[in-house]
């Protein structure tokens, strides 16, 4: 395979540094077949990372090991309610794109690979970040505000601050790695 760079000959995809390009292909791949084999396990991490935020701020956080589920204070006052972290919820639907969208960077000769494997996984941690802390601000409305919280937080603000986490990440990647491939 071949790839034409403005104003320059085609030339092979792995001509520029291609070990390093190799490595970087092999470790994003397998990162992708580890969340991939893995996600029942990333959703019981998100749920025990959120656990400390909400302990913080509602005064109560519970999670159960090996348990996808966080427990908060009720909005009554009295008892627990849960959230549970399926796999819409999580993060591994999010981040699966932009980790594939990094084997195509580190693919191509005009980024570093070493860059491409940094930007990659930057953009993969803020996106799990965001989302722990939406998952937490679940918690907190439905805590607030009983199940109109929940349904307020969990469909549309909820959604809508992902859908802006990934279009802020998928701009910061390309600004970042364009930065570098421009000089």
């Amino acid at each position: 395979m071949t790839v034409a760079v403005a104003g320059r000959p085609a030339a092979p995809v792995l001509a520029r540094r291609p070990l390093a390009r190799a490595a970087a292909v092999a470790a994003i791949v397998g990162v992708i077949a580890a969340v991939v084999a893995n996600a029942q396990q990333i959703q019981v991490a998100e749920a025990a990372a959120s656990r400390p935020i909400l302990a913080v701020v509602l005064g109560q956080a519970v999670h159960v090991p090996g348990s996808n589920r966080v427990f908060y204070p009720n909005h009554t006052g009295v008892g627990l309610r849960s959230l549970q972290i399926t796999s819409l919820c999580s993060v591994t639907p999010l981040i699966l794109p932009i980790l594939a969208l990094g084997v195509l960077a580190a693919l191509q000769r005009r980024f570093s690979p070493l860059r491409v494997v940094v930007v990659t996984g930057s953009l993969v941690l803020g996106l799990v970040v965001v989302n722990i802390a939406r998952i937490a601000m679940i918690c907190i409305a439905t805590r607030h505000w009983g199940p109109g919280g929940f349904e307020l937080t969990h469909r549309v603000v909820g959604s809508a601050l992902i859908m802006a986490a990934m279009a802020a990440s998928l701009v910061a990647g390309a600004r970042l790695l364009s930065s570098q491939a421009s000089r």
